[in-house]
């Protein structure tokens, strides 16, 4: 990776010895992610309480995913603009802070339409984050690193999977998902403080003439691996959001906290696999993340029409978490990579794409559920999957940066 004039000047934060990945604050950095993924994602293991606690349907209460996204879309490209001159320090601290305070507001909602807010609010931090955090990341750590260290923070969204979201939903089973919204609203005031101690100061890269989103826009490789990640996005939420009504079709509504688990020990394979190899082999690799999404979704589109194969579900779930922890993190660097100076600026762009990629994956599932019913939710993913690993294989997503 090449690193540029205005970037260079990011690669002397204090506290960080030259040469040497900052593992702490990429641990910080992860834990960020993993607040506001798991934010994010941990109403799709609830949707019943949630339905039931505001006595709307399962479709309505997966809207809570919906509006989050369209907060991070809203947010993602303005924010970052705004923020664009603050330490990155200051930033990570902002989006902890907001999260603490917004979720402990979420287990407080008296109404669904007050919690839609609140899921608004968090979305816009939650765009904000997922442009600042690799950016942050790629700059503190050694320049032939940078993609390990983007990794290395990825590695908390997929704890998020593997330790949160099924954790979250046994706490929220237990107990009420307002208690599992308070928790995280506590991780996330506990994350800040730590924050405060940890982060080293990086100061704001000067603008310049290649950096903005027109610049990134402009280049071709930047775009299709934009593109891969879009339909990569929608193809996995618009069945994630719907895993509970999915796995009460097949049969296994009472196995939906195992099937998470599975699913995230898996996921954080893949991201194992995406970070000890992703800087060597990222092509080949996205590669396979790519395919394993889109054979998943054959696999649950069959397991729907022959009653006899719902213990598809079990290998669905580990092949879809394996791809997810592996795919996801791969083209969020391919991205950065690809766009050099104007790394930031396709990142925000990645951002609102990828979340607005998720808000139409939840509109379209609920649609789906409704009137297809469970047994239709599988067959857009699969479709946008195959649309994703056409663009990976044909457009050479990652092979500028591979071997």
């Amino acid at each position: 990776m090449t690193i540029k004039a205005g970037e260079q000047q990011l690669r002397r934060p204090s506290g960080v010895a030259p040469g040497t990945m900052p593992w702490p604050a990429l641990v910080v950095l992860s834990l960020i992610s993993f607040i506001t993924l798991l934010a994010e994602t941990l109403p799709a293991g609830l949707l019943g309480h949630i339905a039931d606690s505001y006595a709307v349907s399962q479709s309505w209460a997966g809207q809570t995913v919906t509006v989050f996204a369209i907060g991070c879309v809203v947010g993602a490209v303005p924010l970052t603009r705004v923020t664009r001159n603050w330490p990155r320090r200051r930033v990570a601290h902002l989006i902890a802070a907001t999260f603490a305070v917004v979720m402990a507001a979420s287990a407080l909602a008296p109404t669904l339409g007050a919690l839609l807010g609140l899921r608004f609010l968090a979305g816009l931090a939650t765009g904000l984050s997922w442009a600042a955090i690799p950016s942050y990341a790629r700059v503190i750590a050694p320049p032939h690193l940078a993609g390990r260290a983007i990794a290395a923070t990825a590695m908390g969204a997929t704890l998020a999977f593997t330790i949160g979201v099924p954790l979250g939903t046994l706490v929220g089973n237990a107990t009420s998902w307002r208690v599992a919204f308070a928790a995280l609203a506590a991780i996330g005031g506990l994350v800040c403080i730590v924050a405060l101690r940890v982060l080293p100061p990086v100061r704001p890269a000067p603008a310049s003439t290649g950096s903005s989103v027109r610049a990134a826009l402009g280049m071709p490789a930047v775009v299709f691996a934009i593109a891969a990640c879009g339909l990569f996005a929608f193809a996995h939420t618009l069945s994630y959001n719907y895993v509970s009504p999915l796995a009460d079709g097949l049969g296994r509504g009472a196995q939906l906290g195992a099937v998470l688990g599975a699913f995230g020990v898996a996921s954080l394979a893949g991201a194992l696999l995406a970070g000890s190899f992703g800087d060597r082999h990222p092509r080949v690799l996205t590669i396979c993340g790519s395919l394993a999404l889109a054979v998943v979704f054959v696999l649950l589109v069959v397991a729907a029409r022959d009653g006899g194969l719902t213990w598809l579900i079990w290998p669905s779930a580990i092949a879809w978490g394996a791809a997810f922890g592996m795919a996801a993190p791969l083209l969020q660097t391919a991205t950065a990579h690809a766009a050099g100076a104007a790394a930031d600026a396709a990142q925000a762009v990645l951002v609102t794409i990828w979340n607005g990629a998720l808000a139409l994956g939840g509109v379209v599932g609920g649609v789906v559920l409704d009137r297809a019913g469970w047994t239709g939710v599988p067959w857009p993913s699969l479709l946008a999957a195959a649309g994703a690993l056409t663009i990976v294989v044909f457009a050479g997503v990652a092979r500028a940066s591979d071997g």
